[in-house]
């Protein structure tokens, strides 16, 4: 009897225990959602763009990144203080929140909290409606009275599947090549067509399994927009993905057709410049690989024509190519985008108003 008294009293004692571990593990848990709702305002920098004022604007969004996916806090954007934002700053700041919000709705033990306020700025207010900002983050619109002449703004639209159709769709909408006649692709595609496959060959690359991420990401998504300027007979195209950026979907073996000695580190505008000229990435499936060096292709063959001026620029992490009417040229930032913005811009020019 004094056996099973014992043996009795050794489960029970391993029953407490057990059930002890559980409210512990439950407690940490609620102890571990407390600590991540802590808010951190986050004032939005006056000037957003990727122009002069990269580094800022990059810088930003960093410390977006790090704040909630590795301080494990809630944000509050104040928007008080903007005066000024690129569309492709915006679409940026579209990604990032969309991130936010998915990656967050997506952890039971970490509810939801990004929040922030509208600008003050009218103008500013303005453009990120007219490109959907607030109704692709769900957040409520307010009425306004401010309006752009002569310029029609493509809400941004986003998604991880179909990239090929949904962005010969989207061409076709904006009409990027609406000011200009008899645009040849060089294949027997339509130019719409062709344009999209090149892209989405981009895209095809920029989400491996393999490559380890800094950050989470959402697989396969990404985000366009654009805008019609009826007054400047242009029409602008922008593209963005959160993958691991051009210089990381190079194979090694392209190593070998760099002319600078190996032990040296390639900065990002040397691999997107060489990603160009080789025309290929990893991937050697049928009918892809050509995406950067068929735009390139395209852009230098439209800056051809007198009456047009195309602009080609490509963004990748720390680094950066344009092609213009006038060259080629790369450059380097000391922060990173942590992926892929492509930005076309084709504009007609009246050579007899210049002449």
């Amino acid at each position: 009897m004094k056996r099973i008294d014992l043996y009795k009293k050794q489960q029970m004692l391993l029953f407490l225990r057990t059930k002890n571990n559980k409210k512990a593990r439950r407690k940490k848990r609620k102890n571990e959602g407390k600590t991540a709702s802590l808010v951190v305002t986050l004032t939005v920098p006056p000037n957003m763009n990727l122009d002069a004022d990269f580094e800022e604007t990059a810088s930003f969004f960093i410390a977006i990144k790090n704040l909630f996916f590795k301080e494990k806090m809630h944000l509050f954007f104040n928007f008080a203080n903007l005066k000024e934002i690129s569309p492709a700053a915006g679409l940026l700041l579209v990604s990032e929140i969309y991130r936010l919000k998915q990656k967050s709705h997506s952890d039971r033990h970490r509810p939801s909290w990004v929040n922030g306020n509208f600008p003050e700025d009218e103008i500013v207010w303005f453009l990120l409606d007219e490109l959907g900002f607030y109704n692709l983050l769900n957040i409520p619109r307010k009425q306004h009275q401010y309006e752009i002449p002569d310029v029609k703004f493509i809400k941004y639209v986003s998604g991880n599947i179909l990239i090929g159709e949904r962005l010969a769709e989207f061409l076709e909408k904006i009409s990027l090549f609406r000011f200009i006649e008899s645009v040849d692709f060089a294949t027997s595609k339509k130019p719409y067509e062709s344009l999209a496959e090149s892209i989405a060959n981009v895209l095809h690359h920029a989400y491996p399994q393999s490559q380890a991420r800094k950050y989470p990401v959402l697989p396969n998504q990404w985000w366009m927009s654009g805008h019609i300027n009826e007054k400047e007979k242009s029409v602008s195209l922008m593209f963005y993905d959160q993958g691991v950026g051009i210089p990381y979907t190079l194979p090694t073996t392209y190593f070998k057709y760099f002319s600078i000695p190996l032990i040296l580190e390639p900065t990002d505008s040397k691999y997107i410049q060489k990603a160009v000229q080789l025309g290929e990435t990893r991937t050697k499936a049928q009918g892809r690989g050509n995406g950067l060096a068929d735009m390139v292709s395209f852009i230098k063959s439209l800056n051809i024509r007198p009456e047009v001026q195309a602009m080609l620029r490509i963004t990748s992490n720390k680094g950066q190519y344009l092609c213009t009417k006038d060259g080629e040229k790369a450059m380097d930032f000391q922060h990173s985008i942590f992926g892929t913005l492509i930005e076309i811009n084709v504009k007609r020019i009246d050579i007899h108003a210049e002449a």
